[in-house]
């Protein structure tokens, strides 16, 4: 008899409120029972260790009254098995309706696998009441935090299984895919003072930024809503006509005219009409996550609000204002007390798979085969000789997460593949010290037409990714192929990906060769500047990964301690320079010509 289920969960993962739940999602188990015994078989164990995919979804059937068993046990010489009771058919599992009392029963043996980080052997006693259902999951984590127990209270659970959900011996941490939440933790005061020193005007706010010493940070939503209080001494106030709160949002070009504001919220939050104010001036500004910008004679266009950027190498700005204007009378000066903002919209990175999140955190072997798992760029023809004696051609690309996003603060995997019929050709390119692989941002001034133009394009180097050998086998990647990983630390002062009037900012990771041995071919054609043939994949960059779980770094330990100096590997950056009239840019390698001419 077929034993086999893909069941829709997403009523079950409702009920749990776990963000990113996707329990045997399109999977199906196929296996035989009969009327005396029936078992499910498995991936085999990878490693020693239980995948974090093995989970199963099984049913305790009206037949076994109050009591039954079943038995887990753990072969590291053949695939898994589940020996389930004798009466359990597939007619039971497939008919399991969702909305049955449902228990997570990992708790159980949570201190087995921390003990000794495997599954050996664990047996179950069942002593539910009659039709009672429960899930059983199955994880290579050796802790598991009581996040996946504690919202269980509002299901009908069976007395057996309560204690289990509501345990608390294991560490109060989350191992769910729900977004960080950043809060408003940090306050902030500025001041106008007197000529003797003495303040007449106190602002204060707060915001998301880790200290009060840093500028005040906002993200959008909830916490793009600037808020805070004024307090003005009452001697000064009887001198002011009205009181005016605004936020501004610019873009500076060195060496043009100021462009208008994107941005511009103002409000009136006092004047002399009203009574003497009592207690501070509150104010209250929310951001739009929409801007809009009119270009010299052209029309409207929207754009998404775009996060402050301020880099020395580029000569364009993206900035935001606080400030509280103070209008006096007639012949009286006028006040500001303005401060700089910080705006970066938090941008999430789409659901990864469960197979590389598992990978990730658990430092275990990415998943494969390449194609179907890997998010494959275009490919480059390397031609040239081995010691200028035998001609090879290899085929190497890079290959990201399947989503093409690397989120800010975390190890990002990058693989590169190597393709050729000559193994020596092969073993000379997978050498970790022949590769150069690193992450590159791109910023791009002005319109479609000048973004052609080097001179409104500047490339900074973000810094190299190690990279090592795959410890995949052989056989499970295609013939005459080679597989290296790299890993890139992606900084946590990175700004994401985004585009706005006349402005772009953008990301690739490029990799270079430079093989001992290798002769390239010199009739291949390059763009100017460039010495060597490079692969570049261009890839998204979010602010936050989306999942509370910490991505542990899968650098081998002898490969830790690779050299990742940046310099002189490329010869295309130009990230310094003299500016000239209508915003644009020399490069260096111009200047010295630029300097005899003055």
């Amino acid at each position: 008899m077929a034993l086999g289920f893909s069941p829709d969960l997403r009523e079950f993962r409702n009920n749990f409120l776990i963000a990113d739940f996707n329990p045997l999602a399109a999977r199906r188990f196929n296996s035989s029972a009969t009327s005396e015994t029936g078992s499910l078989e498995t991936d085999p164990i990878i490693d020693g260790f239980l995948p974090q995919s093995w989970r199963y979804l099984l049913s305790k059937a009206p037949e076994l009254g109050a009591g039954g068993s079943f038995s887990i046990t753990v072969d590291e010489e053949s695939p898994t098995k589940i020996e389930l009771p004798p009466v359990v058919e597939s007619r039971v599992i497939s008919k399991l309706p969702y909305r049955l009392s449902l228990v997570l029963v990992s708790g159980v043996f949570g201190r087995w696998m921390m003990d000794s980080n495997r599954l050996i052997g664990i047996k179950l006693s069942l002593e539910a009441e009659p039709a009672a259902y429960f899930a059983a999951y199955f994880y290579s984590e050796p802790v598991f935090p009581p996040a996946y127990f504690v919202r269980m209270s509002n299901l009908d659970v069976p007395p057996l299984f309560e204690a289990v959900a509501n345990e608390s011996r294991l560490p109060g941490y989350s191992t769910t895919s729900a977004p960080r939440v950043p809060t408003l933790q940090s306050d902030h005061s500025f001041s106008l003072s007197s000529s003797g020193g003495h303040p007449w005007l106190n602002l204060k706010m707060r915001s998301c930024a880790s200290s009060s010493q840093a500028l005040p940070l906002f993200h959008q939503g909830d916490l793009g809503i600037v808020r805070g209080e004024i307090s003005i001494s009452t001697a000064e106030l009887s001198k002011i006509k009205t009181v005016t709160i605004a936020v501004l949002g610019e873009r500076t070009v060195v060496g043009q005219d100021k462009s208008p504001s994107f941005l511009d919220l103002r409000k009136e939050i006092w004047n002399a009409n009203e009574k003497q104010p009592h207690t501070p001036l509150k104010f209250e500004l929310a951001l739009p996550q929409i801007a809009h910008v009119v270009e010299y004679g052209a029309s409207r266009e929207d754009y998404d609000l775009p996060p402050s950027f301020s880099v020395k190498a580029v000569p364009s700005f993206l900035e935001y204002r606080l400030v509280v204007g103070i209008k006096r009378g007639r012949f009286r000066l006028n006040s500001q007390l303005q401060t700089a903002i910080v705006y970066v919209p938090k941008v999430f990175s789409p659901a990864i798979p469960e197979p590389h999140l598992t990978a990730l955190t658990n430092g275990f072997n990415l998943p494969v085969p390449l194609a179907s798992n890997w998010k494959i760029g275009e490919h480059l023809q390397i031609t040239g000789a081995i010691f200028g004696t035998r001609p090879v051609l290899v085929r190497a690309s890079l290959a990201v997460l399947p989503q093409a996003t690397l989120a800010i603060g975390t190890f990002s995997p990058v693989l590169i593949i190597l393709e050729s019929s000559d193994s020596q050709a092969l073993d000379l390119f997978s050498t970790p010290s022949s590769i150069r692989l690193r992450l590159v941002e791109e910023v791009y001034i002005g319109t479609d037409n000048d973004r052609r133009s080097s001179h409104n394009t500047f490339t900074l180097s973000l810094g190299r990714a190690r990279v090592w050998p795959t410890t995949h086998p052989p056989d499970s990647l295609p013939p005459n192929t080679r597989l290296v990983e790299g890993e890139l630390v992606i900084p946590r002062n990175t700004r994401p990906s985004f585009e706005f009037a006349r402005f772009e900012l953008k990301y690739r990771i490029q990799a270079r060769f430079d093989c001992p041995g290798f002769a390239w071919d010199e009739a291949v054609s390059l763009p100017s500047g460039i010495t060597k043939p490079r692969l570049e994949m261009e890839v998204k960059l979010v602010s936050d990964p989306g999942t509370n779980v910490a991505w542990k770094s899968r650098v081998p330990p002898a490969h830790a301690g690779q050299d990742l100096k940046d310099e002189d590997f490329y010869d295309d950056q130009n990230v310094t320079g003299v500016l000239l009239g209508a915003g644009m840019f020399l490069p260096r390698s111009f200047k010295t010509r630029l300097i005899m001419l003055l």
